[in-house]
């Protein structure tokens, strides 16, 4: 049987499963696993919907955006392949691009591995890697990524399965892990240096949150700001120290923080009528 008829598994949600199965269904028929309809919205007359994971009937599965803990019996029934974004080993876990920039990693990438039961851990089928250029947001990254999946995924599992590809085993020494982020990473925290600072604003871009901070009980979120690096002073961190035509400045680690527009539940806020010298922001 030729590999482009061959059928496999897929099981995954979000904007990376889409650009996953579409990859895929240029050289395989699917077996879906997933809730998300603008996945299965891809689905052809040729394709079909399994209930759950123990419910495949092929030997070869792949996961991309599937978050559910995959049980050992699972592992041991099936041949399962994972799309993680990131340069492996480092930054198995979730969320690991945000993780990523927020470290000034050199680079970041994607890699298709194969499962096992441990985190991410798997040997390595393909990987792709590219420069941080310490500039572009997190969504960037990630809608390049997605891009590149679309275009590559499908050849790089055919090539696997027909053995023109042999999955290389990871170096755990330069492994790293990291976990979910959840509300509480949105805080700015102006004890961070204002590098640190910067790259948080590169993650928590629209789709995602924005930034956020805490005055007088109210949380805000910050739309536009400025970073502004002065090793001559020590600041009193988080305190606003100017008000003026260009915003709120407020001292941080090393400079200030200069707040062009905040939004309070998605209005914009006059700064000069709602805030105060001398006052903080705290996270």
């Amino acid at each position: 049987m030729e590999v482009n008829k061959y059928v496999i598994g897929f099981a995954g949600e979000g904007w990376g499963a889409v650009a996953a199965l579409r990859s895929l269904k240029e050289y395989f028929t699917i077996e879906c696993l997933s809730k998300d309809q603008d996945v299965t919205e891809l689905l052809s007359s040729d394709d079909q919907q399994v209930l759950n994971f123990d419910s495949f009937t092929t030997e070869w599965i792949l996961c991309a955006g599937y978050k559910p803990i995959i049980k050992r019996h699972l592992l041991e029934k099936y041949k399962i392949l994972n799309v993680h974004y990131s340069k492996l080993p480092a930054y198995r876990g979730l969320h690991s691009t945000a993780w990523a920039i927020l470290d000034g990693a050199k680079e970041l990438g994607w890699t298709l591995h194969v499962m096992n039961e441990f985190v991410d851990d798997g040997p390595i089928v393909y990987q792709q890697v590219v420069k941080n250029d310490e500039v572009s947001s997190a969504s960037f990254y990630m809608n390049y990524f997605n891009s590149e999946v679309q275009k590559y995924l499908g050849e790089k599992v055919r090539q696997y399965l027909t053995g023109k590809i042999i999955a290389q085993p990871q170096d755990k020494t330069k492994a790293s892990w990291v976990a979910k982020r959840t509300h509480k990473h949105n805080y700015v925290s102006f004890n961070h240096s204002l590098i640190q600072i910067k790259r948080m604003f590169r993650v928590l871009q629209r789709p995602y949150p924005l930034p956020k901070v805490k005055y007088k009980e109210k949380e805000y979120e910050i739309s536009d700001a400025d970073f502004i690096i002065n090793i001559n002073v020590k600041p009193e961190v988080g305190r606003i120290l100017n008000i003026d035509m260009e915003g709120i400045w407020v001292g941080c680690k090393d400079g200030y923080l200069l707040i062009k527009e905040l939004l309070f539940e998605n209005i914009v806020v006059k700064s000069n009528n709602n805030f105060k010298l001398g006052t903080y922001f705290y996270d």
